[in-house]
Formats: C-alpha cells, sequence, structure tokens
C-alpha cells in the first residue's frame, strides 16, 4: 500500500514538472522567433588591459536587453566608446580637445552613445568645433582610468587638450586607493578569476536563454532582487557620516594631483565635475535603510570631499547635482529600470547643462571653439 502512494505521489510530482519542463523550451522558442534578444551579444565587449586590468575592446558592435531596454554600444579602433557611424571616434595621433574619464556613469552603462553624458557632449560641441572623446570604463576605479589616459597619450598619441574627470562618489571616496582587477575570458566577458567547465555552462545558459532574462528583469522590476537605493554596503561606505572628511581629502588631493601633473606635463587642463548617485536626491529611504542598520549618513559628504580636493589643487570643479534635483522635483524618474545609472532624459539634460558651464572655461583658457 505504501509503495502504490509512493507511485501515485511521484506521478503527480513529475507530470507538472514535465509540463514545466517542455513548456520552457516551447516558450524560448517562441521569444527568440519574435525576434527577442538575450545578453550573449556582450561578448567581446572587453579586452585585457595591463595584464590585471581591461578596457572595451578595439571596434566593437553590441546589442544587448536590459531591465531598462535595448541599447548598444559601439567603440573606435582604440576601443573609446562612440556612435555606430563611428563619426566620433579617435585614432591614434588624433588631437582631442576634451577627453572625458570616469566610471560607468561618465561611460553612460544602459543608454545608447548619443544619450550619454559624453556622447551628447560630443554632439554638441561639434557645431563649436570641439573634439570630444570618452575613456570611461564600466568599473573602473580612478587608478584604472589614470593608467588608460597615459596609455592613449603616452603609447596612441592622442593630443589631448583638457581633462574632464566625471566624478562620481564611489571614485571620489575611493581616490587612488582603488583599482579594478578582472580576467577577460576568451568570450570578451569580465570575471573575477577562471571558470571551470560547470560554472561556464550555468553562464552559458544565463546569457543565453531568453526566458531566464525576462524572467529576472521581471523580479527586478518588482523591485525585487535590484533596489538601487540600497543595494550593497559599497552605498553606505560612501555617504557614511563617520568618515574621516580631513584623510578622505587628502587621499582625493593626492590622487587628484597625480592627474593634475600628468596633465600639465602635456600641456593640458584637468577639471573635476561631480556626478552624484540619483539617491542624494531622494535620500530618505537609503537614511531609513541605514538607521536600521545602526549607520549614520551624510548625502553631502562626497561631494565636500571632491569639491575641497580640487579647490586645494587649484582644480576647476563642477557640480550637476542640481539638474538632478530640478528633474526630481518634476518628478521625473531619474535611473533606469533595477539600475541606479542615470537614464537617458537625465543624461540629456546634464550633458546640456554641463556643457554650458565647460564651455565657458574652454573658451577662457584654450579658445578651442572658434
Amino acid at each position: 500500500m505504501l509503495t502504490f502512494k509512493l507511485s501515485i505521489y511521484k506521478k503527480y510530482v513529475f507530470i507538472p514538472f514535465l509540463i514545466w519542463f517542455l513548456s520552457f523550451f516551447i516558450a524560448e522558442f517562441s521569444l527568440q522567433q519574435l525576434g527577442d534578444r538575450t545578453t550573449e551579444d556582450i561578448q567581446g565587449i572587453f579586452t585585457q588591459f595591463n595584464n590585471s586590468s581591461y578596457k572595451l575592446s578595439p571596434n566593437v558592435a553590441f546589442f544587448a536587453k536590459y531591465a531598462s531596454g535595448p541599447f548598444s554600444v559601439f567603440t573606435d579602433g582604440l576601443g573609446l566608446r562612440c556612435d555606430a557611424a563611428r563619426k566620433y571616434s579617435v585614432k591614434k595621433g588624433d588631437a582631442v580637445d576634451i577627453l572625458f574619464i570616469g566610471d560607468s556613469q561618465g561611460f553612460g552603462n544602459g543608454v545608447n552613445y548619443e544619450n550619454t553624458i559624453a556622447g551628447r557632449i560630443a554632439i554638441i560641441a561639434e557645431g563649436k568645433g570641439v573634439r570630444v572623446a570618452n575613456e570611461s570604463v564600466g568599473g573602473h576605479a580612478l587608478r584604472n582610468q589614470f593608467e588608460l589616459l597615459q596609455w592613449l597619450q603616452n603609447q596612441k598619441n592622442l593630443q589631448i587638450s583638457n581633462y574632464v574627470i566625471l566624478l562620481t562618489p564611489v571614485m571620489a571616496t575611493s581616490a587612488c586607493d582603488s583599482f579594478a582587477t578582472a580576467f577577460v575570458s576568451q568570450d570578451g566577458r569580465l570575471y573575477d578569476k577562471k571558470k571551470n567547465n560547470f560554472e561556464m555552462i550555468v553562464l552559458w545558459f544565463k546569457t543565453h536563454s531568453v526566458v531566464y532574462a525576462r524572467l529576472r528583469d521581471a523580479i527586478r522590476n518588482i523591485g525585487l532582487g535590484a533596489n538601487p537605493l540600497s543595494e550593497t554596503p559599497l552605498v553606505f561606505q560612501m555617504y557614511n557620516a563617520n568618515t574621516d572628511e580631513e584623510e578622505a581629502v587628502r587621499k582625493l588631493a593626492s590622487c587628484l594631483k597625480e592627474f593634475r601633473d600628468f596633465a600639465d606635463s602635456n600641456s593640458a587642463t584637468l577639471s573635476v565635475v561631480y556626478v552624484p548617485l540619483t539617491n542624494e536626491v531622494d535620500f530618505i529611504s537609503l537614511r531609513r535603510i541605514a538607521e536600521t542598520k545602526g549607520l549614520k549618513l551624510d548625502p553631502d559628504l562626497p561631494i565636500r570631499v571632491s569639491k575641497r580636493a580640487a579647490e586645494e589643487l587649484g582644480i576647476s570643479f563642477f557640480n550637476i547635482r542640481n539638474v538632478l534635483e530640478k528633474a526630481n522635483d518634476n518628478g521625473q524618474q531619474l535611473h533606469l529600470k533595477a539600475d541606479s545609472h542615470y537614464n537617458t532624459d537625465l543624461s540629456i539634460d546634464s550633458a546640456y547643462y554641463l556643457w554650458q558651464e565647460i564651455e565657458t572655461v574652454l573658451l577662457k583658457t584654450n579658445d578651442v571653439s572658434n
């Protein structure tokens, strides 16, 4: 009797599982026939740089769909992000009026080139005869970007007139103490280490399955698993009110001095732009979460550190937080879905404001536009 009951039980468990298993393949086939794409196209976007670091590969043409929608990435022959037609690309030995330096926010993660801060400024500045390039790479720290800057100037002979650092809170508070390392596999993806065969099979499934991607994005979009207001302890570290501010300023100033000295040696200027996280203009939720962990946060800490460090060195300092504040007051969505990076509208608004500020400085110091 017991054996009979167990057989019935197994049958009722097996049948739903079999239906689910078969429906997965039907759904996957249907979605692919409809033209749905996955993140498999991200392969080939990165290449190893100076052994432990990484950069964007040259001549990339990348398309993907994230939770926030589809976006593309194109790079020129040096591996700098540019437009699809490569109108705003640069090559070895070119003269560049403005080179943007930054991390994923400077890169413009999740939005197309023409809608990034650097990309929109490149389009605007073209009418003034100003040539713009962008070396920003997602995940890079200031030290990574400094190495890439040296390579572009010393090895690729770019003649750069103005360096503009798009300084995010994580870059400001980590200064030059942080260095992003990664292993770039043959598929052009970033890994923390070499993967075994089983790990690669799991990754292949995640990056090739449309059903998996859609389920993941649906979960993120309802706020599970990717809340940009509270997702990592790193956010708390950046705004920790107990931070030794004097030491933070000293470290950042020391780091920025390396950039300034390098700029001076190449007859270039250096400017710093503070690029805040979107939660800085709606800090209540983050502060409440921190309080449950016994932490006190200061939303103005990174901007104070950035401004003080720049002023100590006589570096031109700009701040686009007021752009975020205005957008937030108008009820505008600031970040991408399931992602804390700026969305298209905020990136474009930031670009127009920043160009007005930077253009004035360039006209006074370098006369690059006329």
